[in-house]
């Protein structure tokens, strides 16, 4: 299971590392396919999984201010959504940063910040990765299949407004983050309550960043129809999995 995993985040890795050479991100019906790959993880997994654990947490037991947190999944979603939002707005700055790097000036704290925070959601990624199979029974390679395809969206848009930052820095920050969650999730071993906290700011992340960095691409022309496919073509994929695995309880 440990070499899956392994394999998982490697191939996250890679995909920080290489976006730059992978030339087929650069056709627009790729991209509108991997949002639609997105779209349909979010829907038919992700949020799911979120309200089966504010089900779960609603029965457990105590007092004080964590275990409010316990109680309300939703609202760590709902920050997980708003914190990212807000970095997002510090897009409107991209070109005026992109043309300081061109020029060899330093960087402004608003693109600090932007990476920083795109490093603490691959380090996100990387420990639920991790994590999977000590808390869900779906296979890690759907999780990392469906995050290696969302980070590639992004990750090429994000390189698209910082391309030579990105390919002197960024890129190994975030695989670097990405492998640090990873190792994180390996080496500990958290109750189910501490996870679905972590899992629910994490929903509220991809929402936001996949809106913002995923579905602009899908906007014009026949672009909505290769969004179409990969909703289609990645939601067949989840039902199918779905499907065989109540079989094989029942069997």
């Amino acid at each position: 299971m440990i070499y899956l995993s392994f394999a998982s985040v490697s191939l996250l890795m890679l995909t920080h590392l290489l976006v730059g050479r992978m030339h087929l991100l650069e056709q627009e019906p790729c991209r509108s396919v991997g949002a639609g790959v997105a779209m349909s993880y979010v829907f038919l997994d992700i949020l799911p999984h979120l309200s089966s654990k504010q089900d779960a947490l609603q029965h457990s037991v105590g007092t004080g201010f964590g275990v409010f947190l316990e109680h309300h999944s939703y609202l760590l979603a709902l920050a997980g959504f708003t914190i990212y939002f807000g970095l997002a707005n510090m897009m409107k700055a991209s070109r005026t940063d992109q043309a300081m790097i061109e020029e060899r000036c330093k960087p402004r704290l608003t693109l600090h910040v932007r990476v920083l925070a795109f490093a603490v959601y691959c380090f996100l990624i990387g420990y639920l990765i991790g994590e999977q199979s000590e808390h869900r029974y779906e296979p890690v390679i759907i999780f990392a299949l469906a995050m290696t395809i969302h980070m590639a969206g992004v990750a090429h848009t994000v390189r698209g407004q910082i391309s030579r930052f990105y390919d002197q820095i960024v890129r190994y920050v975030l695989a670097g983050g990405t492998l640090a969650g990873w190792l994180l999730g390996i080496v500990t071993s958290i109750p189910d309550a501490i996870f679905a906290l972590v899992f629910s700011f994490f929903v509220g992340a991809i929402m936001i960043v996949t809106f913002v960095y995923e579905l602009p691409v899908v906007i014009g022309g026949r672009r909505y129809w290769f969004f179409v496919a990969g909703v289609t073509g990645f939601s067949a994929l989840l039902l199918l999995y779905e499907e065989l695995a109540k079989i094989e309880l029942s069997a």
